[in-house]
C-alpha cells in the first residue's frame, strides 16, 4: 500500500494585496520583480512559515513539509512543498504555464 504523502503548491501573484502587504511588512521595495526575488530568498532562508502562516498546510503529526522548489515567472512565484521530492502531476498543478497550455482544449 502506498503511503499518503503531502505535496503543496503555493502560487504567489505579485499584484495582489497579500503580496503587497508582505512587502510593506518586510520593508521591501514596491517593485514586484524585486519583491518576488526578496520573497523567494526569504523562503529559501526558512521564513516561509513566518511570512505566510495562513496558507501553509499543517501535515499530520510526525510529518514535515520541506521546500523543494521555487519557480519564478513574470508576475508570480510558485513554491513547492513536500515531504519528499515528488514529480508534479500536471493535471493537478496550479502552475500558470501548464494551465495556459490547456486553454485551447476546451
Amino acid at each position: 500500500m502506498k503511503p499518503d504523502l503531502t505535496q503543496q503548491e503555493i502560487l504567489l501573484v505579485a499584484n495582489t494585496t497579500f503580496f503587497k502587504r508582505q512587502l510593506c511588512e518586510t520593508g521591501t521595495t514596491t517593485d514586484s520583480q524585486l519583491g518576488l526575488d526578496a520573497f523567494e530568498e526569504a523562503c529559501w532562508n526558512g521564513m516561509l512559515d513566518e511570512l505566510a502562516p495562513e496558507i501553509i498546510h499543517k501535515p499530520a503529526p510526525g510529518h514535515k513539509l520541506f521546500l523543494w522548489e521555487t519557480r519564478k515567472g513574470q508576475a508570480f512565484l510558485q513554491i513547492v512543498l513536500s515531504e519528499i521530492p515528488l514529480p508534479m502531476e500536471k493535471e493537478f498543478s496550479i502552475d500558470p504555464n501548464v494551465f495556459e497550455s490547456t486553454l485551447g482544449c476546451n
